[in-house]
């Protein structure tokens, strides 16, 4: 049984070495990493050196994954490029919001409660089942009227 070749294993330690200092880089200049293909080598690198568990993604990087520009994601959510370059650095957010962004880029929202190591998914999308189950009579409320008028 023969070792592992010297010249590949010199070969990958080079690329490796050169993966980590482009992902450095781009990290520390974001501005230079915007081709669709380089931030889909970087996350594709990240992924096989993180192991088995995904760290969270950011909403840019989740566009880059699906090899999508912000101008072919804003069409789909019906909003301006802008809009979306605003949505995608915002650091808080509404649900309803999220969920168009997810469903422009072809998925879902999840939202996951999680509390001493026990977790369970919260229904976001719709009625809570106490809603359901005691549902408030609908009134409409009149206005009051001025004085004077009848």
């Amino acid at each position: 049984m023969r070792g592992r070749d010297p010249l590949q294993a010199s070969l990958d330690l080079l690329v490796e070495g050169l993966t980590s200092r482009v992902m450095q880089l781009v990290d520390e200049f974001p501005m230079y990493g915007t081709s669709p293909l380089l931030r889909g080598w970087i996350d594709r690198c990240r992924a096989r050196a993180g192991g088995d568990e995904a760290a969270p993604l950011a909403l840019a990087d989740l566009r880059r994954a699906r090899g999508l520009t912000q101008a072919e994601v804003a069409v789909r959510a019906r909003m301006s490029q802008s809009d979306l370059s605003k949505l995608e650095r915002r650091g808080d957010m509404r649900l309803s919001t999220l969920r168009l962004f997810a469903r422009a880029l072809g998925g879902r929202v999840r939202v996951l409660f999680e509390r001493r190591g026990r977790a369970c998914e919260l229904r976001v999308d719709g009625p809570s089942a106490s809603q359901l189950q005691n549902p408030r009579p609908r009134t409409r409320r009149r206005r009051a009227r001025p004085e004077g008028r009848a």
